[in-house]
């Protein structure tokens, strides 16, 4: 709900990757402080609301094809989308 406007019952969330890597998920902010990030990522088939970006963390929420998603796009959202590919290709969740 706080990034893409939309609310998910906890229990049709669905875990099938992680992003964790230090070159692709490290934020840098204006007074110089580095954060190496961890998200755990979730597919979500059902939700209510219309999403729209909440203007900060989000600046734009749109629903594509992950087979083919647009470009340019930002490179931590592209490897989240392939990793979202292999795991509607294998049922299994992805750890890299």
């Amino acid at each position: 709900m706080e990034e893409a406007g939309v609310s998910v019952v906890e229990d049709d969330l669905i875990p099938f990757a992680t992003l964790s890597e230090a070159e692709l998920h490290t934020i840098i902010y204006p007074n110089g402080d580095e954060t190496h990030c961890f998200a755990v990522c979730l597919l979500a088939e059902r939700w209510r609301g219309e999403p729209q970006p909440d203007g900060e963390e989000t600046t734009r929420v749109e629903f594509v094809d992950p087979a083919n998603p647009p470009s340019p796009i930002h490179r931590p959202t592209a490897h989240v989308i392939e990793l979202l590919n292999a795991y509607l290709r294998s049922g299994q969740f992805q750890l890299r």
